[in-house]
């Protein structure tokens, strides 16, 4: 499967998660293609709102350029909204807050081992 057609299936994959969840979820199509800063989703729950930043890998690894994070940033502190990275990994995926995430030159890295650690595997920080 492609990169883009990746993502965009595990995009929708958490909009399921969040309305099974009773959080009120909504894709931001061609997020990542505009001037302005968007997510990939924002999704509310009882007054509660984030912004999220979907981004899959086939592989331990992954590697999120800097200039996604710092859109995600830029958006939440506009909006008002929570800022947080759903990163898939294969058979796993994790939430993470931006400020988590390890600098590695102009790129994030985070590896399985790393997420499991500090991400939730789950909705339940709304």
């Amino acid at each position: 499967m492609a990169n883009k057609k990746r993502g965009i299936s595990f995009e929708r994959e958490i909009i399921k998660k969040c309305w099974e969840q009773n959080i009120a979820a909504h894709r931001i199509a061609g997020s990542g293609s505009s001037k302005y800063p968007s997510p990939d989703i924002i999704a509310f729950r009882n007054g509660k709102g984030y912004a999220i930043e979907c981004k899959s890998t086939k592989n331990g690894t992954i590697y999120i350029k800097e200039e996604s994070i710092k859109q995600l940033i830029k958006f939440s502190k506009i909006s008002g909204l929570n800022p947080v990275v759903a990163i898939k990994f294969p058979r796993n995926y994790f939430f993470i807050h931006p400020n988590e995430l390890q600098k590695e030159g102009k790129m994030f890295k985070l590896n399985m081992d790393e997420a499991k650690k500090m991400g939730k595997t789950s909705l339940s920080f709304f």
